[in-house]
């Protein structure tokens, strides 16, 4: 049977026998073929194709039959659907065959009302129209089970409407709506918003069909339409106005814009939706979009429409742009309407879009460019140039139209002079970006008055960093049109001086117009700023200005259009004219440089510096006494060290540039072979030949310290065979420098060693040296044994009588230890991080490292040994060097800790070992001050003490004898002060660098600060010892919190806890005491050791008090008000201390103490409503409360008048006073009752 009587069959025969039909067809729904349709080619279904040839070759009969059976076979399918889809009670069912089934079968019948439709029938039977409606009226049931079904069901409808069918109208509402409502439900990502844009598409294909709806009041033209779904597309079409899907989209404006000329109850409601989003906190980025929609909405509406949309919209935003705020988090806000109106004001070159904004700003924008607030003119003066030129209709007389071009004039140079800086500054950048966008319209007249007030005036305002910012930016945007050019050549000498402002940002923006002049071909940069002004700003410029100026003379101390011999000339003259601006330039500049350039720059320099001090020591060794001219030259320049060490540190900072340049080329090209690669190779060979040579004879002519240090820091960066004598020399050298010699000297011969990766030799120097020193009680046969091996040969030639022949003799000349010069360059390796990481990651050093760190070790044993009181056994040894090899065994222990715990190492047995050695020595320094240090300082406190008391009543000979003691003790006092000096700040850099130490640092800190003796002396070294284990004690207790389970050894909080606070108390009683004693020496002492880090410690307290720290910052902060309530009362009682309105009235250490635990208005609030009402309500006894009360009135007060939180405070006073009587007797007799 031919598939025309099959379907006629299938018809007739009822919804299974179509379900056969369609299943015989073997056609998959998603299947495809290509056709071409004019020049296009496009996908059609390969099941609508099928189904359209067998419509075809049905009459107008048949398919009327057809069609009225397809309509009844539809309405038993939908029931069929409706008890799938829910049961008699309304309850929701699973999905089985039977439900998959009816939605395949309504498949087919889209599939097949699309193909009747594009067969292109003269007259629609009215089944098809039945069927139309009936997928229409189901396509929100549908699309909530199939979205295949649904696109359908889509497609017919839109079809339907494209060809103009009978009853269009009624197969559009619920398409809309589902579309809409897919649309808007849809995500955010790449794959969401290409789906989107194809319903996009089909929405906009179907946008008139909205104009038959009644948005007012929901009641729809159209009587079958039902007002619910009407109402629900109305929800629909407002919503979709702030979804990106449509503001991203052309063809989704469009749509949007036609969407609001629907009605003008639509039109407010769609505003209000966008208002609300501008001023939401979400982070929308589509405000331009709005403003476009709104532009494209006013281009397309009617003249009487025009004017609601201008009233109601575009007048509205402008309105609530002028008044928006534009600080805090309310910036966003104008920012957002701005962004819409130009949006609008950018096609202001149409006349009408002009004259629309005209007449739309005058009646707000020029009466809020008088406003008392300057927020409101801020605004207006952005829209005024936003929106310049402001014209008058067509039809508006000359003279009213040149009014207002004069009136938008005069008002440039009002907010010019404005009271206001942001103001200035706004007009500043307005006023330069309509210059350059209109310099030829407007007149010359406003032109220099404009520029005068710019250039004269506000380029030199001192009341504001950000106009001066904005005079130089706009000066940039100027010199964007060269019409500005002969005017600003005149004018810009006169901000020349910027460039040597005071405020970075000032400099550097002048830095940039110098940058834009260069770009220029009528104004010269050094006329407007001359070259030594640059020169000498250079000088003392930050990196950021630096880099600008160093863009701004490249040209000329680096010009790329000459050759590298002209560079080497100018860059003589350079270090001669301002040497260190010329280094910080090179230094800059060597980036700029390719590999090549910098080379060749290397490569004349050094041939430059070797021609010249040769032929200058050539004509030393003649000593000739008439010169020609070109020896005059010479002389010159050799004799200019400053010129001479310019050069060579030029060619070391150009070297780091090359080599690393040179080595990623190489790379790069690695296994390749071109001329480039060739040529790179060619000149490195050059240079590395030529180096040497010149580094050997400045040898030879300079020895002074920056000559020196240059050469030496070329030689550590070539290879030590390349120059042999040098090499074989730097190490004896070290061993024969004084003990006085110049540590920057030595310290160059060190790095050089390290650099050359020699660090060996140095290290075998340092132990060797200190070896000796520290084993005095071996045997004279054991000395002299080693002596015997440190011997050198001496010529001495002696006869001898019986062979009477020559010999030679050895004179043993004993290698002496020198301790003292082996510390100072121990303390050169160890005061650099990055050599020791080098050192300390290869292993093969670890053991003399150790060694080294044992040779400490028993200099710090006689350091202690001598405080004891006993002689020193050690030679050549002094106090200083003791009090130096202690600094340096903390140092030193740190570094192997450190290398050997730290991430990039690899785990082994031996770094474990490393780590556990290292940190065990350091436990032992620091029980050792505490035992040692501080047991000998309370017997030496405890001595001068009875000295003291007894002095009176001694013999002549006790009392020499006394003195003695006396001046041992004293001694030792000193002794114990350098090794706090250096212990106490080696325990804060173990706790900075978290080495796990902080209970033993406690336990010293415990056992030093009861002693009460030198805790003020250290105060400072104290307090921030106190701020890194607060810091560490937070961090352990937040990790315990943050594990299951403990470590093996426990840490127990609360004794650490009392541990710290117990600490902070003596230390806190310390300084009250001294603040009594010297009130004068405690303020500078706060101010300038004890206050920043006691501050530190409250703020990293509070940060934590709400989970972590709540009993530590109680505790601290309880202690804190109570000191200061008991050195306000110690005060009160003493002398008639009355209230105070300032917190600095208040006694030196009340003065000094409150702001650091009421530093902010959180803080002050804390104390306030917590801390001081706890300090009532504790268990004290009445005679303490009594006391505290009238303290507590005089520095509530004090908080009252000067506090960071003021109303907590007068809360806090009139809650005490109400809840305890004699709070109100004290303020009564201080004379507050008011304050109740």
């Amino acid at each position: 049977m031919r598939p025309r009587e099959s379907l006629l069959h299938a018809a007739e025969n009822g919804c299974e026998s179509m379900k056969q039909f369609f299943t015989l067809l073997k056609i998959d729904f998603d299947e495809s073929i290509v056709v071409t349709q004019g020049k296009k080619k496009v996908k059609i279904n390969k099941l609508t194709t099928c189904l359209s040839e067998c419509l075809q070759e049905i009459n107008l009969q048949e398919h009327e039959q057809l069609w009225e059976n397809v309509q009844n076979i539809c309405v038993d399918c939908l029931q069929e659907f409706a008890n799938c889809v829910s049961d008699e009670d309304g309850n929701k069912l699973q999905k089985n065959e039977t439900f998959s089934a009816v939605i395949a079968f309504f498949e087919n019948i889209s599939f097949l009302a699309l193909a009747a439709l594009r067969c292109e029938i003269s007259t629609v039977p009215v089944g098809l129209l039945s069927v139309v409606l009936i997928l229409h009226g189901s396509i929100l049931d549908f699309g909530n089970h199939s979205s295949r079904l649904a696109k359908n069901i889509c497609t017919v409808c839109i079809e339907w409407w494209e060809r103009n069918l009978i009853n269009k109208e009624e197969v559009v509402l619920n398409v809309l709506i589902y579309l809409l409502n897919d649309v808007l439900g849809a995500g955010l990502s790449a794959k969401a918003f290409s789906t989107s844009s194809t319903k996009l598409n089909e929405i906009f294909k179907i946008q008139k069909a909205l104009t038959q709806f009644d948005f007012s009041d929901g009641i729809a033209i159209n009587a079958n339409q039902d007002i619910e779904y009407v109402q629900e597309l109305k929800q629909l079409l407002v919503a979709s106005f702030v979804h990106p899907a449509f503001l991203k989209a052309m063809n989704g404006r469009k749509f949007l814009a036609h969407v609001m000329l629907l009605h003008e109850d639509l039109m407010k409601a769609v505003h209000r939706n966008i208002v609300c989003n501008v001023t939401s906190p979400s982070k929308s980025k589509h405000f331009e979009a709005y403003g476009n929609i709104y532009y494209l909405a006013w281009n397309l509406a009617e003249e009487e429409f025009k004017d609601k949309v201008e009233d109601f919209c575009i007048q509205d935003v402008m309105f609530k742009a002028i008044h928006a705020h534009h600080e805090g988090e309310s910036a966003t806000i104008f920012v957002a309407y701005r962004s819409m109106l130009n949006a609008i004001v950018c096609h202001k070159g149409v006349l009408q879009v002009s004259h629309m904004v005209t007449r739309l700003y005058a009646p707000i924008i020029w009466r809020s460019l008088k406003a008392v607030n300057a927020m409101v003119r801020s605004n207006a003066a952005n829209l005024l140039f936003d929106a310049f030129p402001l014209r008058e209709p067509s039809d508006a007389l000359g003279q009213d139209r040149d009014e207002l071009l004069q009136r938008q004039f005069s008002t440039f140079e009002e907010l010019l002079m404005d009271t206001h800086p942001q103001i200035r500054t706004i007009a500043v950048f307005g006023i330069c970006k309509v210059l350059n966008l209109y310099w030829d319209v407007i007149p010359a007249q406003v032109i220099a008055v404009l520029a005068r007030n710019l250039y004269t005036n506000l380029a030199f305002d001192c009341s504001s960093i950000h106009v001066r910012v904005a005079v130089c930016k706009g000066t940039v945007i100027l010199l964007g049109n060269p019409c500005s050019h002969p005017l600003l050549q005149r004018l810009l000498p006169v901000i020349g001086p910027c460039l040597h402002d005071t405020s970075e940002k000032v400099r550097v923006e002048m830095a940039n117009v110098l940058i834009a002049i260069k770009q220029t071909t009528t104004i010269l940069f050094w006329d407007v700023c001359p070259i030594k002004n640059i020169l000498a700003q250079l000088e003392v410029e930050n990196k950021t200005g630096t880099s600008k100026l160093v863009s701004i003379l490249s040209s000329s101390y680096l010009p790329s259009n000459q050759p590298v011999q002209n560079w080497v000339e100018r860059c003589v003259k350079f270090y001669a004219e301002n040497p260190t601006a010329a280094r910080k330039f090179y230094l800059h500049a060597q980036n700029q440089l390719t590999a090549m350039e910098a080379g060749e720059f290397i490569f004349m320099i050094s041939m430059f510096v070797f021609n010249h001090v040769a032929k200058s020591l050539q004509e030393n060794v003649e000593e000739t006494d008439e010169e020609s001219t070109g020896n005059a030259e010479t002389a010159t320049i050799t004799d200019n060290l400053e010129a001479i060490a310019g050069l060579l540190e030029t060619i070391c900072i150009v070297w780091m540039a090359f080599s690393k340049k040179v080595k990623s080329v190489s790379q790069r090209q690695s296994g390749k072979q071109d001329k480039s690669t060739d040529n790179s190779r060619e000149l490195t060979k050059r240079v590395l030949i030529n180096l040497p040579r010149m580094i050997h004879i400045c040898f030879k002519k300079f020895n002074d310290e920056r000559n020196l240090n240059a050469l030496m820091q070329l030689s550590s960066c070539l290879e030590p065979g390349s120059m042999p004598i040098f090499s074989n020399k730097v190490l004896p050298k070290l061993e024969s420098l004084p003990d006085g010699s110049s540590s920057a000297y030595y310290s160059m011969l060190i790095r050089c060693l390290i650099k050359w990766r020699w660090p060996q030799q140095i290290l075998d120097l340092i132990y060797n040296w200190l070896l000796p020193a520290t084993q005095q009680d071996k045997g004279n046969k054991e000395n002299e044994a080693k002596s015997n091996k440190n011997t050198r040969r001496v010529s001495t030639r002696v006869e001898k009588k019986k062979e009477k022949s020559k010999s030679v003799k050895f004179t043993v000349v004993e290698k002496e230890p020198r301790p003292h010069q082996a510390l100072r360059y121990l303390a050169t390796l160890l005061d650099d991080d990055e050599i020791m990481l080098t050192l300390l990651a290869n292993n093969g050093y670890n053991k003399t490292f150790n060694n080294i760190s044992a040779c400490l070790q028993n200099y710090v044993l006689e350091l202690m040994s001598c405080i004891e009181g006993k002689k020193c056994t050690l030679q050549n040894c002094d106090n200083s060097m003791l009090y130096q090899a202690f600094d340096l065994q903390f140092k030193l222990l740190i570094h192997i800790y450190y290398a050997a715990t730290r991430d990039d190492h690899n785990s082994t047995c031996e770094t474990a070992f490393e780590a556990s050695y290292a940190l065990q020595k350091l436990k032992s320094l620091i029980e050792m001050l505490q035992v040692d240090l501080i047991g000998q300082l309370k017997l030496s406190a405890q001595f001068m003490e009875n000295h003291n008391a007894s002095s009176l009543s001694v013999t002549l000979n006790s009392s020499i004898v006394a003195s003695q003691n006396r001046s041992d003790i004293l001694s030792q006092l000193t002794s114990i002060k350098e090794c706090l000096n250096v212990g106490i700040p080696a325990m804060i850099n173990l706790v900075k660098s978290g080495i796990p130490v902080a209970e033993n640092i406690l336990s010293f800190l415990t056992a030093f600060t009861e002693t009460g003796i030198k805790t003020v002396d250290y105060a400072g070294h104290i307090g921030e010892l106190l701020h890194q284990l607060f810091e560490w004690f937070i961090l352990y207790v937040w990790s315990n919190n943050e594990k299951a389970q403990h470590e093996s050894k426990s840490f127990n909080k609360n004794e650490n806890e009392d541990t710290l606070l117990q600490i902070f108390d003596d230390v806190m009683i310390a300084l009250m005491m001294y603040s009594r004693k010297n009130p004068d020496g405690f303020h500078e002492l706060f101010r300038s050791q004890v206050r920043s880090h006691l501050r530190a410690c409250v703020q990293i307290l509070f940060q934590f008090c709400e989970n972590l720290t709540k009993q530590v910052y109680d505790a601290i902060a309880t202690k804190f008000i109570s000191a200061i309530l008991a050195d306000i009362g110690h005060h009160a009682s003493a002398s008639e201390f009355r209230v105070c309105d300032k917190i600095n009235d208040l006694p030196q250490f009340g003065a000094c103490f409150l702001p650091v635990i009421c530093g902010t208005s959180p803080q002050c609030a804390k104390v306030c409503r917590t801390i001081i009402p706890s300090l009532f309500e504790q268990d004290a006894d009445a005679e303490t409360k009594q006391i505290a009360h009238k303290p507590t009135i005089i520095l509530l007060h004090a908080l009252v008048k000067d506090g960071k939180n003021q109303n907590a405070a007068r809360k806090c006073l009139a809650e005490i006073q109400e809840n305890h009587e004699e709070m109100a007797k004290a303020a009564e007799s201080l004379s507050l009752a008011m304050l109740a």
